[in-house]
């Protein structure tokens, strides 16, 4: 029975590399001789395969028939054999990026081998770049030009310099210097732009380059084609949306990826956000605020004078305010609730509530601006003893359950002098808004809810001491995965508080504190 040929070949090829792979370096004395001189053994047998002669030896990745070699100070390359495949003439060695090409080095100048041991590049230049098995990068006389592998010019033009750092993000162009200017030429010599740029800086996912000149900077893509002529003082690419944020007089405006206008610069400024998976645009304008959706619709007109998200249960809408007066917008712009309110704050007892001032009185509406509490109040707690309690003008607090005002009967201190509710409440430092940013600074989604997709609200208890000091903080519900621990560590970090009075008199009091823990 006939082996096939391939099989064959295998077959050599294996046993060769099994063979291959025994071999080893050895380094050691030679009598009569000074200094250490390297060999080759096989390690199975013992016998030496290439005698004790080099002052030193290297093997070649991945050709494991061949080994760099040095002797009397200079490196070349010999085979299994013994046999030189480079001579042993050049000061150094180099692997090149490109796969079967070694740079070598003598006297200044460089040269090109492949692993066969042919001469592929005459060692006369100063300095050689390899960008492919058929171009490179080579300085001469001073000089750098982009060269085929027999020095014949693919540029027509040398240059003083070119940018190492960019050529190695994008191997196919290559930014030149020439007398200070930078120009941009892919390595089969097309010119993308010339050479009387101040600075280019690469944008490799966009496939552009951000041109500058004059103090200005346009955009070219990778094949020259302009897309934003240099006349802006800036250009930024908006992430995951199909624009430009561009600055020019001072003003911010704003161009698709094709470059056409979608609004002249004529905004302050331009901040983008995210909403859930929406991307939304902020602009000033002549210290007004308005919305633009990631399509470059004009969602909330430039009125308003501040601006925030606010969540209300599992829904985000934006609060703005104008003419001194709070109001909500939903996602798509929609105004929900009138600009009529002094304060506008989330329920977090309710997903459908909110708690409003309107003629310095407060109250709670739904988001169909419809009044669940009448605004008859002057303060609000949002942890009283039935979860909100209000005080009126009397000093009396009372409760709303299923619509209906009650006092609270509640006793107002328990046998260990704390209070449930007091007539001025302890705060954070700052007010709410900036407890509620403490939080989110400090928090972290403990891995294990984020892993079960565990979401939802725990509550922390404590007690607010007479001097700010927070005591006895403990969790009093939780829902599991390491959420109660997690929101209770980051009560413990909190700063001292504004402590609570009763009456005129610092007073000891309980605070139940919400946290919630939303996956998105």
């Amino acid at each position: 029975m006939k082996t096939p040929i391939s099989c064959m070949l295998i077959i050599l090829f294996t046993s060769f590399l099994a063979n291959a792979q025994s071999y080893k370096i050895v380094k050691k004395e030679k009598f009569g001789k000074i200094g250490i001189f390297a060999g080759l053994i096989d390690e199975k047998t013992g016998e030496k395969v290439i005698r004790f002669k080099y002052n030193d030896m290297l093997k070649v990745e991945n050709r494991p028939d061949l080994y760099f070699v040095k002797e009397d100070g200079k490196w070349g390359m010999i085979n299994l054999k013994g046999k030189k495949v480079i001579p042993l003439k050049y000061d150094k060695i180099f692997y090149s990026n490109i796969e079967g090409l070694l740079t070598v080095h003598r006297s200044g100048t460089y040269g090109v081998y492949d692993l066969d041991g042919k001469l592929k590049v005459p060692v006369s230049y100063e300095k050689i770049n390899l960008l492919s098995s058929e171009s490179m990068l080579v300085e001469k006389d001073g000089k750098f030009n982009l060269v085929d592998f027999k020095g014949k010019k693919i540029i027509p033009v040398g240059f003083d310099n070119y940018d190492e750092y960019l050529i190695e993000i994008d191997p196919e162009r290559i930014v030149v210097i020439n007398n200070g200017k930078k120009g941009i030429f892919s390595i089969y010599g097309k010119e993308v732009y010339p050479i009387k740029l101040d600075n280019v800086k690469l944008n490799l996912k966009q496939e552009t380059y951000g041109i500058f000149k004059n103090g200005k900077v346009g955009l070219v893509n990778f094949k020259g084609k302009m897309i934003i002529p240099t006349e802006y003082e800036r250009i930024d690419v908006f992430a995951q949306t199909d624009y430009y944020r561009v600055k020019k007089n001072g003003k911010y405006g704003l161009l698709d990826k094709a470059g056409a206008e979608i609004y002249h610069c004529q905004f302050d400024e331009f901040y983008r956000f995210k909403v859930f998976e929406k991307i939304f645009i902020l602009a000033e304008k002549n210290e007004k605020i308005g919305i633009i959706d990631q399509f470059g619709k004009q969602l909330i007109d430039f009125e308003l004078d501040d601006f925030s998200q606010m969540l209300i249960g599992n829904k985000t809408f934006f609060r703005g305010k104008k003419y001194g007066k709070y109001g909500l917008f939903n996602l798509t712009g929609m105004e929900v609730i009138p600009f009529v309110y002094q304060e506008l704050k989330s329920d977090r007892h309710s997903s459908e509530q909110i708690i409003a001032q309107k003629n310095d009185l407060y109250g709670v509406i739904n988001l169909s601006n419809e009044v669940v509490v009448p605004f008859e109040y002057l303060k609000y707690h949002p942890n009283g003893v039935n979860d909100k309690s209000y005080q009126k003008k009397n000093g009396l607090w009372y409760s709303y359950i299923d619509g209906i005002e009650k006092q609270e009967v509640e006793p107002e201190i328990d046998e260990n002098g704390v209070y449930m509710i007091v007539s001025d409440q302890p705060s954070f430092p700052g007010g709410e808004a900036k407890m509620m940013r403490f939080i989110y600074d400090n928090i972290k989604y403990p891995p294990i809810a984020k892993d079960n997709n565990i979401d939802g609200m725990c509550v922390i208890s404590f007690i607010i001491e007479k001097d700010g000091k927070i005591t006895n903080a403990k969790i009093t519900r939780d829902i599991g995965g390491g959420c109660g621990d997690e929101a209770l560590r980051v009560i413990q970090l909190m700063p001292d508080w504004v402590a609570g009075k009763h009456n005129g008199e610092p007073a000891r009091v309980s605070f139940n504190l919400p946290v919630r823990f939303k996956l998105q």
